[in-house]
């Protein structure tokens, strides 16, 4: 048996649609497909989907993301627990919006090639907290606010599934690919230029013009982007003050901090707080 439980998240004939499915046998569900976007995840047990002709085996914590037009179909997998699948469908023209800021930011390549992605249990907790405040009774006067929220979470899920070496050209050498995929880790672009330097065995003067031939970006300034990204994860989802978010991220200059980040984000990292958190 399938049950499921949804709601039109700002009004009837809402753009935006959040449901939770919930899979008690092992019965197949129709084959469908849709004019809107969609992406789900799973909160509990094994799903198998069937997506335009292919099989994917799904367990807790996995992401997906549906094209409009995409075929696609579920059945829970012999043996599992009751699946419960949490779902957010939307029209198509809010994808290409989001889409199109990534790509106003760089992601030159941003395509949804994969058919799933694992998350971490950090990312769960966020995805799901915007979610149960989209979802939250008296929320639904603060519609602006509801808007700004449900983008940012259309902006987290895409970027998901963005390669993070997405401009990485053809033939970018394999030493750098696996410093850079080193560097993303928070212990490692927290050390700085000296710790990508040791991680690519390479001068600093061959890293960087070979950073430049294939990435079209200096090391600092990667590295720079990576401490940003943090610093906004902090800003969100921690009560830490500004200095300390600084420290953590990597960063040991005021001013060159702010001026960073305003560069990036068009704001202060106090204002970018207040404009984008959204509490209880």
């Amino acid at each position: 048996m399938i049950k499921l439980h949804s709601k039109n998240i700002f009004a009837a004939n809402s753009p935006i649609h959040i449901g939770a499915t919930i899979f008690e046998d092992t019965k197949k569900s129709y084959e469908h497909n849709h004019d809107f976007c969609e992406f789900f995840f799973i909160e509990t047990g094994e799903l198998i989907h069937y997506l335009n002709d292919k099989k994917y085996s799904l367990t807790p914590g996995s992401l997906c993301f549906i094209n409009a037009k995409d075929k696609h179909s579920f059945q829970k997998s012999e043996n599992s627990e009751d699946v419960i699948m949490m779902n957010v469908a939307f029209k198509e023209e809010l994808y290409l919006e989001a889409k199109n800021y990534l790509l106003s930011g760089g992601m030159q390549n941003l395509t949804l090639k994969k058919s799933f992605v694992l998350l971490e249990p950090l990312f769960i907790n966020i995805i799901k907290t915007k979610i149960d405040l989209l979802r939250a009774k008296g929320f639904d006067s603060f519609l602006n606010k509801k808007s700004l929220l449900f983008k940012s979470l259309l902006i987290d899920v895409l970027m998901q599934f963005v390669d993070e070496n997405h401009n990485q050209k053809p033939d970018t050498p394999e030493w750098l690919t696996n410093a850079l995929r080193q560097i993303h880790k928070s212990e490692n672009f927290v050390k700085g230029l000296n710790c990508l330097i040791k991680l690519s065995g390479k001068t600093q003067e061959h890293l960087t013009r070979t950073m430049k031939k294939h990435f079209n970006i200096t090391p600092t300034a990667y590295i720079n982007s990576l401490r940003l990204n943090e610093a906004v994860n902090l800003l969100l989802n921690s009560d830490l003050s500004i200095t300390d978010i600084m420290f953590d991220a990597g960063f040991n200059n005021v001013s060159h901090f702010m001026k960073l980040f305003k560069e990036k984000f068009g704001l202060s990292p106090a204002n970018y707080r207040k404009r984008n958190r959204i509490q209880f």
